[in-house]
């Protein structure tokens, strides 16, 4: 039998009633998602004390997964250097869409973690006002993308993706109307690691840099190897041991020629 994880009631008529999961593996936009994968590499910040992830529908078809964090006594909290772990590390539909600072974590009267009682994330805020020309047409044509897949109707250089909202879906959208607007060769990664016009423009300049000259191998006259031992080249059948230069009188490459 194979172990779903998935927990079930057996009922009088002999059918299964799903009551959850054993674990904490979540789907999200068909991708099965294990939250303690995330909750482990978020722990591993040098910077972060706990961490928990959940999912939440705070919106009605909109699944989305969120980070709760407990920074280190005495240190600074940082959400986008937490999440730019997460992006490093974790594929693009494991990345938290929000990272919420918290001064302890809800717990149950056993002891254990109370998901339940995690609170809302902070909604998206609106783009700042930002009168910054953009700096040349690949900037405006990335601003242009930011603005139609997040329904908004205008983003400054610097707006950060994910804190407008953005998710691992989105991203996706968004890197497929920047790719037809310009052309240019860039994935859901570089999104991660550039989140703003301003940065995501630059990479795409990057990509579209023509390319050195190509290189290519000298030409060469040897013959080709011989592909498999035949009588036309009794040597070649012998490598560990090749007879004498004047032995093999066929045109190929095997050392005894």
């Amino acid at each position: 039998m194979y172990r779903t994880g998935d927990l079930v009631r057996l009922l009088d008529d002999g059918t299964f009633a799903y009551l959850g999961r054993g674990d904490h593996q979540v789907k999200i936009r068909g991708f099965r998602i294990e939250l303690g994968e995330i909750e482990s590499v978020l722990a591993s910040h040098p910077g972060v004390a706990q961490a928990a992830v959940t999912v939440r529908e705070d919106r009605p078809g909109d699944r989305r997964l969120a980070a709760y964090a407990v920074p280190v006594a005495g240190a600074a909290p940082d959400p986008a250097d937490w999440r730019a772990l997460c992006a490093r590390t974790l594929p693009a539909h494991s990345v938290p869409a929000s990272v919420t600072v918290l001064d302890a974590l809800p717990l149950t009267a056993n002891g254990k973690l109370d998901r339940a009682a995690l609170p809302v994330p902070d909604a998206p805020g609106a783009p700042a006002a930002d009168r910054t020309p953009p700096a040349g047409p690949a900037e405006a044509a990335v601003r242009d993308a930011f603005a139609s897949v997040l329904g908004v109707d205008e983003v400054g250089g610097d707006a950060d993706f994910f804190a407008l909202g953005g998710h691992s879906l989105l991203a996706g959208r968004l890197i497929a109307a920047v790719r037809d607007a310009l052309g240019a060769e860039i994935t859901v990664q570089d999104l991660f690691e550039a989140p703003t016009p301003a940065a995501l423009a630059a990479r795409v300049r990057a990509a579209a840099r023509p390319a050195g000259p190509r290189s290519w191998p000298a030409p060469t006259t040897a013959p080709p190897p011989c592909r498999t031992p035949s009588t036309a080249c009794g040597c070649c059948a012998r490598w560990r041991t090749p007879p004498p230069p004047t032995t093999c009188r066929s045109r190929c490459a095997c050392p005894a020629r």
